[in-house]
């Protein structure tokens, strides 16, 4: 921030988008070297996996700006001439996170990510949840629940 303003400018929507919209994976050339034979074949590796601290890194501004303008997006009482241009910017930065989602998806369908990693940033990155399922026996109806729960 510099004095109370922050160095929002309009290019960042189009570098957001630039940044984000990479290719999930790359094929490269793997040699493998026998004692009679040299084998070359294509091997295929995981893009870097763009990230929101990368994108504030690389334009010169801490992530706590970058979320600062998208709450000065949504907020109603936020009149700044600038604010058509945030709103921009934070409907960028979803179709961007949403991309960043597809290429972990990918990768981690392929094994290209180690299976700890991709299930820690399945959990900790995107929502994702193991799904438990409970079986519950007895001698009941949805009736007498219904009646049980009328008389509390």
């Amino acid at each position: 921030m510099n004095g109370g303003k922050s160095k929002f400018k309009k290019k960042f929507i189009k570098e957001l988008e630039e940044y984000f919209n990479i290719g999930s994976n790359f094929l490269k050339e793997e040699i493998i070297e026998g004692t009679t034979y040299t084998k070359i074949t294509p091997k295929e590796f995981a893009s870097n996996l763009p990230t929101l601290q990368g994108f504030c890194y690389k334009i010169g501004i801490h992530r706590d700006t970058f979320y600062l303008w998208l709450k000065q997006a949504e907020d109603d009482n936020y009149i700044e001439e600038d604010k058509e241009d945030k709103k921009k910017l934070s409907d960028t930065y979803k179709k961007a996170k949403e991309n960043q989602e597809n290429i972990w998806l990918q990768n981690s369908l392929k094994g290209l990510y180690s299976p700890a990693f991709a299930i820690f940033l399945g959990k900790n990155v995107f929502g994702y949840k193991d799904k438990t399922e409970q079986e519950i026996t007895g001698n009941f109806s949805l009736i007498d629940l219904h009646k049980k729960s009328q008389n509390e």
